[in-house]
C-alpha cells in the first residue's frame, strides 16, 4: 500500500525511512536515531519556513509497549498529531485479494483477558460484552492463530498486545 502513497505524492522526494524500528535494542537507540534522522531532514529540507520532507517509520507489531506503539500514542497526545499520517492493518486487509474466503472469529484479549480463537457457534456479542475486540480472520489462517495466537494477532492481525507487560502469562488464567 505504500508504493500507492509513494506515486501520489506523499513522498516523492527528500524523505526518510527508519525499517523496523521495534528491533532496535533499546527504545533510547531508536529514538537517538529518530531525532537524528528528523534533525537532519529540519536542516536540509526547510523551504520557505516549511519543511519539504518526510520520516517514514515501519515495523512489525508485537507489544504496546514497544517504541512505535507509544511514539504513536505519544504523537495522537501532542499537538502534532496532524503531522502523522498512519497505516495500520491487518496482513488480509493490505492483501484482500488474497484472503477471498470464509472468516472465523478471534476475540481479542489484553494483559488481563486472554485472546481467543472462537468456535463457529459462540455468541461473538457475549465476548464483546466481556470488553474483547472481535476479529474477524480468513479461515485460511486458522491453525496459525490456533497454535500461537498471541504471534498470529502481532504477525499477521497487525495487533501489538500488552502481554509483554504482564507478570502472569494469560493463558495460565482461568477467567469464569
Amino acid at each position: 500500500e505504500l508504493g500507492n502513497y509513494i506515486s501520489n505524492g506523499l513522498v516523492s522526494k527528500n524523505c526518510g525511512l527508519m525499517d523496523e524500528v521495534d528491533f532496535f535494542p533499546t527504545h533510547r537507540d531508536a529514538m537517538g536515531l529518530y531525532n537524528q534522522v528528523r534533525r537532519r531532514i529540519d536542516s536540509r529540507f526547510k523551504y520557505r519556513g516549511r519543511v519539504d520532507g518526510k520520516l517514514i517509520l515501519l515495523s512489525s507489531k508485537k507489544s504496546t509497549s514497544d517504541f512505535l506503539e507509544r511514539y504513536i500514542e505519544k504523537v495522537k497526545k501532542s499537538n502534532r498529531k496532524n503531522s502523522m499520517y498512519l497505516i495500520s492493518k491487518s496482513l488480509w486487509e493490505a492483501k484482500p485479494e488474497h484472503y477471498p474466503e470464509e472468516k472465523f472469529n478471534v476475540a481479542v484479549g489484553n494483559k488481563f483477558m486472554p485472546s481467543l480463537v472462537l468456535e463457529d457457534n459462540e455468541n461473538v456479542e457475549e465476548y464483546r460484552d466481556k470488553g474483547y475486540r472481535i476479529l474477524e480472520v480468513p479461515s485460511s489462517l486458522r491453525v496459525s492463530f490456533e497454535d500461537d495466537i498471541v504471534k498470529s494477532l502481532a504477525d499477521l492481525g497487525g495487533i501489538a498486545l500488552d502481554y509483554n507487560q504482564s507478570f502472569i502469562s494469560p493463558s495460565k488464567v482461568q477467567f469464569s
